[in-house]
């Protein structure tokens, strides 16, 4: 599980993480503070994660052995687990405000879609 791409590292500190408050700005900082090769080194330990009982002795840790194995499949075999975004909203449309739906709609891109494919759906029954 080795990479031969490397990023520049920067710290990734408690300032830089309240910076990153949103998706892509998080996304971002850290892609700047971690290189491919400290995710893979790190989900390779995961491989090997045991839990040290009471009297002190080990035993594997079969959890964080099993998410490892997850994340590996996902990241080779398949595509990782996408976020999904539910939003319920009732709309009299008497009362409508468009103002809050653009707003509401800019900041949800999942509803911009959703909106937009009903929208092309009813402009084709249209026709």
């Amino acid at each position: 599980m080795k990479s031969t791409e490397t990023k520049q590292q920067k710290p990734l500190n408690k300032k830089a993480m309240n910076k990153a408050n949103h998706g892509n700005q998080f996304t971002e900082a850290l892609q700047n503070a971690l290189s491919v090769d400290d995710i893979a080194n790190c989900i390779e330990r995961m491989f090997d994660a045991v839990i040290v009982t009471k009297g002190g002795n080990t035993r594997p840790d079969y959890r964080t052995q099993e998410r490892a194995v997850t994340l590996l499949l996902n990241y080779t075999v398949d595509t990782p687990v996408q976020r999904q975004e539910q939003g319920h909203y009732n709309m009299d449309m008497g009362e409508l405000d468009e103002e809050e739906l653009i707003t509401k709609l800019a900041e949800s891109p999942a509803m911009l879609n959703k909106v937009q494919a009903m929208l092309d759906k009813a402009q084709a029954k249209s026709e």
